[in-house]
């Protein structure tokens, strides 16, 4: 399979060559219709002597007003013959001239031209084209211009060359989108169980099942995580496993900003007289304290609450 950045430079030297081409196809193919409808022209009776490339021309005389473009089947009623036209070229050499046989005009957009008659033109060279006045006008205007038939015999390889250029740039175009395609989907990750999905950098076992890399995170800039870390380890410090709480373990929490409370870290501040009586100590516990059953200096003795009524007696 061809790289991405392969294709977009296949693609964009495509379409570059082809535009370049085409451009040069296209001047090719529009110049000489574009000179067809500006071709040189003359008056008569005279004579007049036409820069012309090799191939078939045709004389076009003056039939009506103007019409559009370049027409092939409509045109008025000539009157010059090969009798009225003499046309010599290169070192003076006489060139035939014959009666035009298929009807078209040429719009310059203020009269209509129809081909009368027609020479060829074996090289490149200057021709001069000689006409006289005929029996049906005494005067008249005339252009000469290249026929239908050879103006498409030279620009038909042209044409074609356009064409060409045309399809290549589209296949440019494709392969500059494909490669563009390609290369901004080799950038992603594709997600798991997708296709092409090789697993996550750093290979097996690089993220564990529950998205958390072993071990815990990594320590921050403030420095590390109270409590232990890894997998289950809660937001709280103190020991973790089953039945672990959120509350401080033996110790009691840290001492604070004004320093530890009475009796050092974990002991219970003092109580006021009277506010809880203490229940039985834990065995073997050594905490000071009254006495099980006792409450403390000053208090009340406890008070028996009255057997329960019988509710049967009297009866």
């Amino acid at each position: 399979m061809a790289k991405p950045k392969g294709l977009v430079w296949a693609g964009a030297i495509l379409m570059v060559l082809s535009a370049v081409f085409g451009i040069f196809a296209s001047t090719k193919v529009f110049g000489p219709a574009i000179d067809l409808i500006n071709s040189p022209g003359m008056s008569y009776p005279g004579s007049e002597m036409f820069p012309l490339e090799s191939g078939t021309y045709a004389v076009y005389e003056r039939t009506g007003g103007a019409s559009s473009g370049i027409n092939f089947n409509r045109g008025g009623r000539t009157t010059l013959t090969p009798a009225n036209v003499k046309v010599t070229g290169p070192g003076s050499s006489t060139v035939t001239v014959s009666q035009a046989t298929t009807v078209q005009t040429i719009n310059d957009n203020t009269s209509v031209y129809t081909a009368a008659v027609t020479f060829k033109a074996p090289t490149a060279g200057s021709y001069t084209v000689t006409i006289a006045s005929s029996s049906a006008s005494a005067s008249g205007s005339v252009l000469v211009g290249p026929t239908a038939t050879s103006l498409g015999t030279r620009i038909a390889g042209w044409l074609l060359g356009l064409i060409a250029a045309g399809l290549v740039f589209v296949v440019g175009f494709v392969l500059l989108i494909v490669g563009l395609v390609r290369r901004s989907r080799a950038g992603r990750v594709p997600w798991p169980g997708a296709p092409g999905f090789a697993g996550y950098p750093g290979g097996p076992g690089a993220y564990p099942p529950g998205g958390y890399p072993p071990g815990g995170y990594p320590p921050g800039p403030y420095g590390p995580r109270p409590g232990p870390s890894g997998p289950g380890a809660g937001p709280y410090p103190g020991p973790s496993g089953p039945g672990a709480g959120p509350y401080p373990g033996p110790g009691g929490y840290p001492p604070g900003p004004y320093g530890p409370g009475p009796g050092g870290p974990g002991a219970p501040g003092p109580q006021p007289p009277g506010s809880y009586p203490p229940g039985p100590n834990p065995p073997g516990s050594t905490r000071p304290g009254p006495r099980s059953g006792e409450g403390p200096p000053g208090a009340r003795p406890p008070v028996e609450p009255p057997p329960p009524k019988d509710p049967w007696a009297g009866l």
